[in-house]
C-alpha cells in the first residue's frame, strides 16, 4: 500500500500529553495582538517611561508580572501559587473582561521593551550565523515557553498570538453555524476546513514578524471567526472519529528539505548549524538541526531531528490524503494522522533555556535559589554588568540520545564569546525526571562548581552523587 510506503520514514514515538495547567503571567501572550488603531496610544505611554534606567525598567516589568500573578489569583477559582509562578487549571476559566485587564498590563510591558535602553540591552549576535538578531527581522513578541515544540506549526495555530485565547463566549456566537455543520457529511468537513485554511494563509501571517500593530480590530475579528469555525469543524470530525489537524499541520506548515543555517522554520526558530546526531535505537547518524527562539522565558536553543528526505514526501502525502478523502476512506486517514502525529512528535532531541540578566537580576536569582551567601554572591557578580543564567537543560528521549546536551553548551559557549559576556552561571539540577545530576556534564564542558573543588567533585561523583543536590557552576570566558 502507498500510505505504508511513505509513512514509514515517519518513525514511531509515544504522542504527549496535554498541558493540566496553565502559567497566568503566560495570558499576557495570550490575549492576542495590538491592533493598529492602538498605536498612537502606545506610543504617549512609551514616551512616559522611557527615560528608566536598566535596573528600574527590570523593577517595571516585575510589577507587571506580579500585577497579572495577583489579578489571576484573585479572578480564578483553584488557581495555585508554586514559586514565582501562579497556575490556573482550566482555559474554561478564562473570561472577556479578565483578557481585557491582562491585556492593558501587557501594554504596559510591551511598551517598557520598546524602550532604547530595553532594546540596546537585548541586541544579540547570534552563534554560528554570524548575524545580528534584528537583521534577521525578529524584533518581535517572544513565543510562548513550550508553544512551538517541534518544527512544525499548523497554520491555525500560528493564530493565537493575534486572536489571543478563544472564548465560550466567542463560541456561542456561532451556535447556529455549530448546529449546520453538525449536520453535514464529514467529506465536505473537511473540505471546508481546506478552504478556511486558505482563507488564513490569504492574511501571509509570518512566523517570526511581532503582530502588534500589524492587522486593524477588524482583521484581528475576521481571522477569530476563521479560527473559530475550523475549531467547531475540527471538533465536529473528531466526535465523528474522524482526526486530520496533524496530517494538515505536516501539509500546510511549508518546510523545505533544503534547509540551512540562517533560515527560519515554521514555528519561528531560526537554524543556527545543521549536523548528525547518534541514535541509539537506530545505532546510526541522523540529520540534526541547532536552533534559536526569543521566548517569554528566556532564550531557547534547541536541537531537532530533521529527516529532510521525509519532508520531500510532503505533497506525495498530501496526494494520499486527498485520494482518501474522495473514496471517504477513513479508516486510512486516522492511520495518515497517526503517523503525522508521530513524525511530529518525535523531532525534538534537546534543549536550553538561557537568561541575558544584568546585575540587579542576576544578584535577586542567585539570592532566591538560597544556596549562595550574599558575600559569595557579590564576589562572583563583581566588576562586571551582564551575565547569561543558563537553565532547564533537557533531554528528550535518554534512550534514543546520549550527550545531546554537549552540542547546546557548545553553542551557549559561543553566544557568551561573540556577545561579549564574560561570565555565565549554571544551576545543576537534574532535568527530565531523570534521577541523575547533570553535574559531569557541566564539569566536561568546562564549568566550574562555586563551592567545591573539581577533584571534590569527581570523588563524590564515583562514590554516588544525591541528584537532589542543587551545585550552582560558572563559565568564565
Amino acid at each position: 500500500m502507498v500510505l505504508l510506503k511513505i509513512s514509514s520514514s515517519f518513525p514511531k514515538v509515544p504522542c504527549k500529553k496535554r498541558q493540566n495547567r496553565f502559567v497566568a503571567s503566560d495570558l499576557m501572550w495570550r490575549v492576542g495582538a495590538l491592533a493598529k488603531e492602538d498605536i498612537s496610544k502606545f506610543c504617549l505611554y512609551r514616551e512616559k517611561i522611557e527615560n528608566l534606567s536598566d535596573s528600574e525598567l527590570s523593577q517595571f516589568c516585575s510589577k507587571v508580572l506580579n500585577s497579572v500573578n495577583n489579578i489571576v489569583g484573585k479572578k480564578l477559582v483553584n488557581s495555585k501559587r508554586i514559586g514565582d509562578f501562579v497556575y490556573y487549571s482550566s482555559k474554561n476559566l478564562l473570561t472577556k473582561t479578565l483578557l481585557k485587564i491582562i491585556k492593558l498590563e501587557y501594554f504596559k510591558f510591551k511598551a517598557a521593551q520598546a524602550s532604547p535602553v530595553f532594546q540596546k540591552q537585548k541586541n544579540i549576535i547570534l552563534p554560528y550565523v554570524n548575524k545580528q538578531y534584528n537583521e534577521l527581522n525578529i524584533n518581535r513578541k517572544p513565543i510562548l515557553y513550550r508553544e512551538n515544540d517541534n518544527i512544525f506549526i499548523h497554520p491555525r495555530d500560528k493564530l493565537r498570538s493575534i486572536i489571543g485565547e478563544t472564548l465560550m463566549s466567542d463560541a456561542n456566537k456561532f451556535k447556529l453555524y455549530n448546529d449546520f455543520i453538525k449536520k453535514k457529511e464529514w467529506k465536505l468537513l473537511i473540505a471546508q476546513k481546506k478552504e478556511i485554511i486558505n482563507n488564513i494563509q490569504a492574511y501571509k501571517i509570518s512566523s517570526i514578524a511581532d503582530n502588534d500593530f500589524k492587522y486593524t480590530k477588524e482583521d484581528i475579528e475576521n481571522l477569530k471567526k476563521l479560527a473559530i469555525k475550523y475549531d467547531m469543524i475540527n471538533s465536529c470530525l473528531e466526535n465523528k472519529g474522524i482526526y486530520t489537524k496533524d496530517i494538515e499541520t505536516v501539509i500546510y506548515s511549508n518546510l523545505q528539505p533544503n534547509i540551512g543555517c540562517g533560515d527560519v522554520l515554521p514555528n519561528g526558530d531560526i537554524v543556527l548549524s545543521c549536523g548528525m546526531t547518534y541514535d541509539l535505537q537506530k545505532k546510526f547518524l541522523i540529520p540534526s538541526l541547532i536552533t534559536f527562539a526569543n521566548t517569554n522565558r528566556g532564550y531557547r536553543f534547541k536541537m531537532y531531528s530533521y529527516n529532510g528526505d521525509a519532508i520531500a514526501k510532503i505533497p506525495a502525502y498530501k496526494k494520499q490524503f486527498e485520494y482518501f478523502t474522495r473514496l471517504e476512506n477513513f479508516d486510512a486517514i486516522d492511520l495518515l494522522n497517526q503517523r503525522a502525529a508521530e513524525y511530529i512528535n518525535g523531532t525534538e532531541i534537546a534543549e536550553v533555556y538561557a537568561e541575558l540578566l544584568g546585575k540587579h537580576d542576576m544578584t535577586e536569582k542567585m539570592k532566591k535559589s538560597q544556596v549562595l551567601p550574599n558575600a559569595k554572591i557579590e564576589e562572583l557578580l563583581n566588576y562586571q554588568q551582564k551575565f547569561l543564567y543558563i537553565k532547564n537543560l533537557k533531554n528528550f528521549d535518554i534512550k534514543k540520545f546520549f550527550n545531546v546536551a554537549l552540542p547546546l553548551i557548545n553553542c551557549l559557549k559561543e553566544f557568551c564569546l561573540i556577545n561579549k559576556i564574560n561570565k555565565a552561571f549554571l544551576e545543576a539540577e537534574c532535568f527530565n525526571n531523570v534521577k541523575h545530576s547533570p553535574v559531569f556534564l557541566y564539569l566536561k564542558v568546562g564549568c566550574k562548581p562555586i563551592f567545591y573543588t573539581k577533584e571534590e567533585m569527581e570523588k563524590e561523583l564515583h562514590t554516588g552523587f544525591d541528584y537532589k543536590k542543587n551545585v550552582w557552576f560558572t563559565y568564565e570566558i
